[in-house]
């Protein structure tokens, strides 16, 4: 009888135990043989269960005692079930370090529809081994979605697992979604969670956005590597599954460049016929959705501005990076100021600056400063600004506002707003920056954003735009100062209407350990005082006089 019973409850209590929906076929076999041997006794020694069964005392308090640990048994399996099904996790650092963003948790919810394994291979041994961070967040990936698989695989212990998969050494994580074809990605470097999600996105999605980035007229190069260059940026969008590419509007022999030619014939046609055809919607720059415009020189020619002002028209997407002129003989580009204007912006004349107070040859001196960090505008709720972590720097701003009257359902918000110290300065005729104590006062607008109303049909808007009165933060001298990095992926997942994606910061880790030497910083000390100074002899003090208080 006593093995009849050890089999029915390893039967039952594997089940309820290990939280399997359903039992293999071993816990069904061992539990059918503990019946049966139950019910061999029974049927072969009678006597022995009637000289068993106690009196009605005796069965009554039994029955109480076996009822309580069955309760307790169920109660201990139940919770076990629900810990295995429903899984939570409580993250006490001060920088969130073992938590995923709502931004990832959000994109593993609605792109991630099927099976996605995650291998981490790594070169264990001495000096290697499975770093616990990586080992962290690649768990924080598996918990928050049950279609991820997570597997760490030692490149040493498993040789011929990891020339399958084409890994000879070092840290290589390998992502696979089955559910599309080919769908394959590796990371070659120890990855963070910024990398992670992108390598998600680009496995899930199908199909890129494609980001332009117009050439022509002197504007900023995404393929150099010099300090003016934007090849940075535009990393920073390919990590996030953005395809980006350049852009000649009316380069000899383009798509663009033979359509142009095609409605100008038209119109010699209708000219020289006295014909009057309707002219046919521009279907330019169709595929693009995000067209970036980034520190021009030269001015738009007048099919270029019909082109830019044809795409906005069609549910287009722009982003203008705007520089002050060099100089006061540098005249201001107008077409590019009437489309700002047209649009609900206003460029006003001029650069931005501040007032130092800086030692010279001469002594102490009030000097114009061009560089500045500005905060997010903290009266803003936009999408933009929730990507963007803190301040940004800037380097030679144009002054910009809200024009005076907008054409009806257009929003502008400002995204950056200077103070009221600021001023728009004048340039000299050699570049220099005048100030004579009569210019104009902020508060300015760096940067803007605006949109036209939502199409009812689709939900979608008619067109957005962003204008910033710098380029020089999104080059590669600038773009990973403070926040800019964030503000500029944060500029273009908005105007993609891809609000679910955004730049995730890198989470630093925060030390809470106690020291007064030379490397510490204010907080440590202020930790060792609050605890040696204060905290020690206090507690030393209650002790005591709880102590003295029973022994009088």
């Amino acid at each position: 009888m006593s093995l009849g019973l050890l089999l029915i409850a390893v039967g039952l209590g594997w089940w309820f135990i290990s939280g399997a929906t359903y039992p293999p076929r071993w816990a069904y076999a061992v539990f059918a043989v503990g019946v049966l041997l139950l019910m061999a006794m029974a049927s072969s020694k009678p006597e022995l269960l009637r000289a068993m069964l106690p009196g009605r005392r005796q069965l009554k308090y039994g029955s109480n005692a076996f009822a309580s640990i069955v309760l307790l048994f169920i109660a201990l399996s139940f919770l076990n079930y629900l810990t295995t099904r429903y899984k939570h996790r409580f993250d006490l650092t001060k920088n969130r370090s073992n938590t995923l963003s709502p931004q990832t948790i959000k994109i593993l919810r609605e792109k991630v529809k099927g099976p996605l394994h995650i291998t981490y291979y790594y070169a264990g041994g001495r000096g290697g081994g499975l770093p616990p961070e990586v080992q962290r967040l690649l768990r924080n990936y598996e918990g928050n979605s049950r279609h991820i698989r997570v597997e760490f695989v030692d490149v040493i212990t498993n040789l011929q697992r990891a020339k399958q998969d084409g890994v000879f050494g070092g840290v290589t994580t390998i992502l696979k979604y089955p559910k599309i074809p080919n769908a394959v990605d590796r990371l070659t470097a120890i990855p963070d969670e910024s990398a992670i999600t992108g390598s998600i996105l680009k496995l899930t999605s199908n199909r890129k956005k494609r980001i332009y980035f117009m050439q022509g007229h002197g504007e900023r190069s995404i393929t150099g590597f010099d300090e003016e260059a934007m090849s940075s940026a535009k990393s920073a969008l390919e990590k996030l599954n953005y395809k980006v590419e350049s852009l000649p509007l009316l380069e000899k022999g383009s798509r663009l460049t033979r359509e142009v030619d095609e409605k100008q014939e038209e119109k010699e046609h209708e000219h020289s016929h006295g014909e009057k055809k309707e002219e046919p919607q521009s279907s330019v720059i169709h595929g693009v959705d995000v067209l970036v415009i980034a520190g021009p020189r030269t001015d738009l020619n007048e099919d270029e501005d019909r082109i830019v002002r044809d795409y906005l028209d069609e549910r287009g997407k722009l982003l203008l990076l705007l520089d002050p002129p060099e100089t006061r003989l540098h005249h201001a580009m107008p077409r590019f100021q009437k489309l700002v204007t047209d649009y609900g912006g206003e460029i006003l004349p001029g650069i931005l600056a501040t007032s130092i107070v800086a030692l010279t040859a001469e002594g102490l001196r009030s000097i114009p400063e061009v560089g500045f960090r500005l905060q997010p505008n903290e009266s803003s709720s936009h999408f933009i600004l929730k990507g963007v972590p803190g301040a940004c720097a800037f380097y030679g701003v144009l002054p910009m506002k809200r024009k005076a009257t907008t054409e009806p359902g257009q929003t502008y918000t400002p995204l950056f707003q200077t103070s009221e110290r600021m001023m728009a300065a004048s340039l000299s005729a050699e570049g220099a920056i005048r100030v004579t104590g009569k210019e104009p006062r902020g508060p300015f607008d760096a940067a803007f954003a605006v949109e036209q109303s939502i199409v009812e049909e689709t939900r979608k808007p008619r067109w957005r735009m962003v204008v910033v009165g710098d380029s020089d933060w999104a080059s590669n001298r600038f773009i990973l100062a403070d926040a800019n990095q964030a503000l500029f992926t944060s500029i273009i997942n908005w105007l993609s209407e891809e609000e679910a994606i955004i730049d995730i910061p890198a989470k630093p880790p925060v030390t809470n350990s106690f020291g007064t030497g030379a490397g510490a910083d204010m907080n440590q000390i202020l930790r060792t005082v609050l605890v040696v100074v204060i905290a020690v002899p206090l507690g030393v003090l209650v002790f005591g006089t709880m102590v003295w208080w029973q022994r009088r």
